[in-house]
């Protein structure tokens, strides 16, 4: 993965770290959001399809979709992919 793409993607997550539990921010994270996951999915690196399924994920969380998760599956989901990446 190039330092570039990279470098936006761990922008993206750590503004969805830091402001996911904001209601206010929570457009904003979904926009990061899918700017973290079109940039995954163009660079497809071998556990891509992992790091977007858990990114797929989050944005339920974010949209109301999923209210089986907690802001503790996003944190963990988050610093899981950060570990990958």
């Amino acid at each position: 993965m190039n330092t570039s793409s990279k470098d936006t993607i761990m922008f993206c997550l750590q503004f969805i770290k830091d402001n996911f539990e904001e209601a206010s921010q929570r457009t904003m994270c979904r926009t990061w959001l899918k700017t973290a996951t079109d940039t995954i999915a163009k660079e497809n690196e071998g556990s891509s399809d992992f790091v977007i399924n858990e990114l797929k994920d989050i944005d339920g969380y974010l949209s109301g979709a999923n209210a089986s998760m907690t802001s503790v599956d996003v944190l963990t989901k988050l610093d899981t992919i950060f570990q990958l990446l």
